[in-house]
């Protein structure tokens, strides 16, 4: 009766836009590492916010001091 895209088609389309608009969002907007000082570091992740990290010395890790 109706003529036009069917709706499975259109969903799939949909689905196909979707992923490439949120793949291309996530390539601009990359993981940025800055140094605040010696031993801060400050991560900025896309779409989850900032990590402020400390790296002692002496240890083989990362202390998280604040996720905002």
């Amino acid at each position: 009766m109706g003529s036009g895209i069917p709706l499975p088609l259109f969903l799939i389309i949909g689905l196909i836009i979707g992923i490439g608009l949120v793949y291309y969002i996530l390539r601009l907007k990359r993981i940025r590492l800055n140094k605040l000082d010696e031993k801060t570091l400050l991560l900025r992740l896309p779409l989850l916010g900032t990590i402020e990290a400390e790296e002692p010395s002496g240890y083989r890790c990362i202390f998280v001091k604040d996720v905002s």
